[in-house]
C-alpha cells in the first residue's frame, strides 16, 4: 500500500482532475435507484439517503463508483446501444477517473473526502 502511494505520488502533478457525472441514491434494498443533484456525504456512513447510510458505520460499502469509460466498455462488450448507471446500482459515475489505480487511496470528489477500500462487481436489477 505504502508503495503504491509513493508510486502514485510520483505521477499526480500530471493527472488531470476527474468529473463527477451523475449521482445516484437507492432508498432501501432492492429498490429503484433515484437520480439526484446533489447529496451530503457523511464520514464513515456514506451519502445520505442511500440505504447503505444506515448500515454499519465504517463498512466498505458506503459509496459505489463506477467510471463512464468503463460503462461505455460494459454497453459495448454486452452489445447495447444504451446502458444507464443506476442499472448497475452505483451511487457516483465518474469521467476521466481511473478508479483501480486510487484504490487505498484518499481523493476528493467536490468538498467530501472518500477511501477507495475494495472492488464492487456490479449488479444488476431490472427497473
Amino acid at each position: 500500500m505504502k508503495t503504491q502511494g509513493r508510486l502514485l505520488g510520483r505521477y499526480l502533478s500530471t493527472i488531470t482532475p476527474g468529473e463527477l457525472r451523475w449521482i445516484g441514491l437507492r432508498p432501501a434494498r432492492k429498490e429503484r435507484v433515484v437520480d439526484v443533484n446533489s447529496v451530503l456525504a457523511i464520514a464513515d456512513r456514506g451519502l445520505e439517503g442511500d440505504h447503505r447510510c444506515a448500515k454499519t458505520p465504517g463498512s466498505a460499502r458506503q459509496v459505489s463508483l463506477i467510471s463512464e469509460e468503463d460503462l461505455s466498455c460494459i454497453k459495448q462488450l454486452c452489445g447495447v446501444r444504451e446502458l444507464k448507471p443506476e442499472l448497475l446500482r452505483r451511487n457516483l459515475l465518474v469521467r476521466n477517473v481511473n478508479l483501480n489505480i486510487l484504490r487505498h487511496q484518499r481523493f476528493k470528489i467536490g468538498e467530501a473526502e472518500f477511501e477507495a477500500t475494495a472492488q464492487c462487481h456490479p449488479c444488476f436489477r431490472a427497473c
